[in-house]
């Protein structure tokens, strides 16, 4: 394990803290107070200096698509996100790099002889013949951001550990560099610690046979591609697991026994609730039956319940995910790669809308903002089921099981634009790949007088302001140009924030993008196309650095 340095780790983490404690007991905003926003200590991320130049990015099940073409990769490339995830989640461990489809019926049933019903398995029967997502198509795909952003995405090869060996996974890895595809990141499977399929199961009996099995794959990687980050399959904190053998010692066990091996981090994956209840459990329908939906959306529309919401995705990273690192000595030293996030599939009418878009903001501000925390990849690029960062063809399925108001006439999705997180994350997108970072430290914002804090119940004050400095590489020297940061701050509350920006003492100008919704109706209303997101651009100086966070509004920052 490439260990980070500890000894930052409590000093980090009351700097993470410490917004949250001064934001106690403090009142609604007031329209004569300016909030002075100054950035405080560093945060470390990472000893490796490469450790932000990969940590925006999304997951992608290219089964919805079959392949990229050059319309299909423009939308993705304009994300401007820094990773995609190949082949994609729990279908890696069914994947046949070389047909770029999943594994045959018939290799599916030798190795799963009892999961026959299995989703993937659908899928195998429907394989054409021709290569689909193969290697080749994945290069279409970097190729074409390369020429429209002048960078190339970093790939994150998820590996399958249990319908392939080792040495075909190599060979996949050593033909994607020969086509020009680099091998920067290396995620060995994906979710084992979950027993659904007994095809995992018998492959991976618990963590400790997991973990040396990881072992060797990972020194096998590592010899033939050395600058390579490689991660184990981790599990977040989940209070229920306790009661599930299996997964209840999973990440403990792996951190323990791969801490001085060629293994770099460890996943997590900390999907969120929506806050607010009914909760649908269905399997065949994602929004619930009509009574669930017509109770969720009253909920949704009671006093607080916007606050309710956007607390659920920050409480989950600091129960799950920051907390968990915290309360741990055997997990603090581990850089954690968080390969899927967002809310989860079956949560509700939350999807879609403004609010969704500020918990994925928040989530990923709150990990940006965590010591050691070097990913924030979103679950997912398209799909059903409120996933999508993108509404691409065949479009039925978005709204498909969705019974109360807006009614199906009033949800004309505009084709191939952007859901609610979709331009969230295309904002943080282009903040983070607009320098090359400086990737070893962040550095969280301090307000005075203490932000308000979010109208929410809970164990702990969430703040309404939230805010974090990425610092670029620029030189300092007398002859480098000045250093260069970007900033990211959210207003989580109902109310315009007056904003003097004071974060750091050198810079001159600064270029401010500010996203918020066009009314509070799309805070609890889908989302389907442009016209429903305010986009402004202004500058700041030195001289004049006062400036207004609109209510329920994402603002980044580049300032020289």
């Amino acid at each position: 394990m490439r260990c980070v340095a500890g000894r930052r780790w409590i000093v980090a983490l009351w700097i993470y803290a410490l917004p949250v404690a001064l934001g106690a007991g403090v009142g609604p905003v007031s329209p004569t107070v300016v909030y002075n926003v100054s950035s405080l200590l560093p945060v470390s991320k990472s000893t490796d200096p490469r450790a932000l130049d990969t940590f925006t990015g999304f997951n992608h099940n290219m089964l919805h698509h079959q392949r990229w073409d050059l319309s299909l990769a423009s939308l993705a490339c304009d994300l401007n996100l820094q990773v995609l995830r190949y082949p994609g989640g729990t279908l890696s461990a069914f994947w046949d790099w070389r047909t770029g489809w999943v594994i045959s019926e018939a290799d599916f049933e030798a190795h799963c002889p009892n999961s026959t019903s299995y989703k993937y398995l659908q899928y195998a029967r429907q394989y054409n013949g021709t290569a689909l997502y193969d290697l080749a198509n994945l290069k279409l795909y970097v190729e074409t951001c390369r020429l429209r952003n002048g960078a190339e995405p970093t790939v994150n090869f998820v590996l399958n550990m249990i319908t392939r060996n080792l040495t075909d996974q190599m060979a996949m890895l050593k033909q994607a560099e020969a086509i020009g595809v680099q091998v920067r990141l290396v995620e060995l499977g994906n979710e084992f610690y979950a027993g659904a399929l007994r095809c995992v199961t018998d492959r991976f009996v618990n963590a400790s046979v997991y973990a040396s099995v990881a072992e060797q794959w990972a020194a096998t990687i590592k010899s033939e591609f050395p600058l390579a980050t490689v991660s184990v399959v981790g599990r977040e904190y989940r209070q229920s697991d306790a009661h599930t053998p299996r997964v209840a010692n999973w990440t403990q066990t792996v951190a323990q026994r791969l801490a001085s091996t060629e293994v770099d981090a460890i996943t997590m994956h900390p999907y969120w609730g929506g806050g607010v209840g009914p909760v649908s459990t269905s399997k065949t329908s994602f929004w619930g039956t009509l009574k669930q939906q017509q109770e969720q959306l009253d909920n949704m529309q009671q006093p607080g319940a916007i606050a309710t919401m956007i607390a659920s995705a920050l409480r989950k990273q600091e129960s799950t995910v920051l907390g968990y690192m915290h309360n741990n000595s055997w997990l603090r030293p581990w850089r954690v790669a968080v390969t899927e996030c967002n809310v989860f599939d079956r949560i509700g009418l939350v999807r879609y809308t403004w609010t969704h878009a500020l918990m994925v903001a928040a989530a990923h501000v709150a990990l940006l903002s965590g010591p050691n925390i070097t990913q924030a990849v979103h679950h997912s690029f398209d799909g059903c089921c409120g996933f999508a960062t993108t509404f691409t063809p065949p479009l039925a399925g978005y709204f498909g099981g969705r019974l109360v108001p807006p009614l199906p006439n009033e949800l004309v999705i505009e084709a191939n634009s952007l859901t609610s997180t979709g331009h969230v994350l295309q904002l943080l997108g282009r903040l983070m790949t607009a320098e090359r970072l400086n990737g070893t430290a962040v550095y969280p914002l301090a307000f005075n007088p203490p932000a308000p804090v979010l109208d929410t119940p809970g164990p702990l004050p969430l703040p309404g302001l939230l805010g974090v400095v990425v610092r670029y590489s620029k030189g300092s020297g007398p002859l480098q140009p000045r250093p260069t940061s970007g900033a990211i701050l959210l207003n989580l509350l109902p109310d315009p924030v007056p904003i003097h920006w004071t974060t750091t003492p050198h810079w001159q100008q600064a270029n401010a993008t500010q996203l918020t919704a066009l009314s509070p109706k799309w805070m609890v209303n889908p989302i389907v196309n442009r016209s429903q997101v305010v986009v402004k651009t202004y500058s700041l100086s030195r001289g004049d650095p006062d400036w207004i966070a609109p209510p329920f509004s994402v603002t980044t920052l580049t300032m020289a």
